[in-house]
Formats: structure tokens, C-alpha cells, sequence
């Protein structure tokens, strides 16, 4: 479960060890009751669904300040 060594071994290898990650949960929409709050709790990361859009704007607010704010 992220985060992993494994996606930090990769973020490296593709030579972006220092840029900006973020974690996003996919499929809200499809999820049981109370498990997107849990993941969300324990590992961080914005949850949306790319089907009903929910999150999505939150999601691009912060992709937009990572990369022309941040």
C-alpha cells in the first residue's frame, strides 16, 4: 500500500526523485462506505472519480499549484 519502496524506486529511476508526487484514490464512486475516508486517513492522498468528476477540480487545483505556483 503506498507509499512503497517499489513507486520510489521507480520515481527514481525515471530521474524525478525531486519533483512533486502526488497520491490520488480513483473510483470513489465504486468504493464501500468509509474505506476512501481510511486510505485517505492512513496514507494521505485526494480521492476523485474521474466518472462522477468528484474531486477532480480539487485535484487540478493542486496539480496547478505544484507546477506554476509551488
Amino acid at each position: 500500500m503506498p507509499p512503497s519502496p517499489e513507486l520510489d524506486q521507480i520515481v527514481a529511476d525515471l530521474g524525478l526523485a525531486q519533483r512533486p508526487v502526488q497520491l490520488v484514490w480513483n473510483k470513489i464512486d465504486a468504493a464501500e462506505p468509509g474505506v476512501v475516508e481510511a486510505l485517505v486517513n492512513r496514507f494521505g492522498g485526494l480521492p476523485v472519480s474521474a466518472m462522477t468528476g468528484e474531486g477532480l477540480e480539487h485535484l487540478l487545483d493542486t496539480v496547478e499549484h505544484a507546477l506554476f505556483r509551488g
